[in-house]
């Protein structure tokens, strides 16, 4: 497999622009004109108006992310420092390549197990997971699915004996150094299980990471109209790059420099969709794709990360 490899740097200078009456006024008008959003929550409403900024420190331990080629499915492999965490665990299919991956890089604990939403393809091997490593807590959205890989899950948690947490927009949880915060889903009724996805924010030092599970437009515009901390260094693509997601307003609101795709060669889907790829290369993103380069590792020591295969 061809090795591919981008090293960035993650600091960024600050510009700023001097306020002047004439800017001041002109905002006052805008705002009596009515250009301001009125869909948007009234920031004091925002779950997030007491989540602190996340600050950029200085860490002493690396991340390394890796997104496991698992074909048309998410799996997502977190170590920092001494700690490890999954995001989701691809399809039922996918458990020894799964677990076999995970005793190879040396994990035997992981603090949390993650399943973004109820689709097969992100908890499939969820269960294999808990019945093979010591798990501490496994975070699901509330929304449930009447299908026999959820039940597999919900089995397995209740067999293990492994805390279930269902957390909600702002809460914030740690792994080694790092912190992540919660940012969506906003709602329990989305009519797509695709928008109940969990969304997190993955902080390490000045390196940061949006994960998206499937979430498709309309939870993409609630986030955005929460006020959400969207921007991130790397976006991992919302639902393998289909064209139910990532809406223009969402990619500009995030501005990643790299766009991470988990998706399977040659999928019944065909994805990922044209017009997504085309949206992310006028945008100036770069573009890794697991169908492409197998599994994908981001490693970073908090002020630089690389992304190889």
């Amino acid at each position: 497999m061809r090795k591919t490899t981008r090293k960035r740097s993650v600091q960024r200078s600050k510009k700023r622009t001097p306020l002047t009456w004439g800017s001041l006024i002109g905002a006052i008008l805008l705002a009596g004109l009515g250009y301001f959003s009125p869909q948007l929550l009234p920031e004091s409403a925002s779950p997030f108006k007491n989540t602190p900024s996340p600050v950029h420190t200085q860490v002493n331990s690396a991340l390394t992310v890796h997104f496991i080629d698992v074909g048309q499915a998410d799996a997502i492999l977190i170590q920092s420092g001494e700690e490890a965490m999954m995001i989701d665990a691809g399809n039922n299919a996918d458990a020894k390549l799964i677990t076999d991956y995970l005793q190879q890089q040396g994990v035997t604990h992981l603090k949390y197990a993650i399943g973004t939403h109820a689709h097969e393809d992100h908890i499939g091997s969820l269960d294999a997971v808990l019945y093979s490593f010591d798990v501490d807590t496994v975070m699901l959205p509330k929304r449930t699915l009447e299908s026999k890989s959820y039940k597999d899950v919900i089995q397995a948690i209740e067999t293990t004996q492994t805390a279930l947490i269902h957390p909600q927009p702002g809460d914030t949880f740690s792994l080694g150094e790092d912190q992540f915060v919660v940012l969506g889903p906003l709602s329990e009724d989305y009519s797509e299980v695709n928008n109940s996805s969990l969304v997190l924010r993955y902080v390490h030092g000045q390196t940061s990471i949006l994960f998206t599970g499937d979430m498709q437009a309309k939870s993409e515009k609630d986030i955005l109209d929460s006020y959400a901390p969207v921007q991130a260094n790397i976006l991992k693509a919302p639902h393998h790059g289909s064209d139910t997601s990532s809406t223009q307003a969402f990619l500009e609101a995030v501005k990643p420099q790299d766009v991470i795709i988990s998706v399977g060669l040659n999928n019944d889907y065909q994805l990922p969709s044209e017009d997504v790829l085309k949206r992310y290369e006028k945008l100036g993103f770069s573009v890794y794709r697991t169908d492409q380069l197998g599994t994908i590792l981001i490693e970073s020591d908090g002020v630089h990360y690389t992304i190889h295969n």
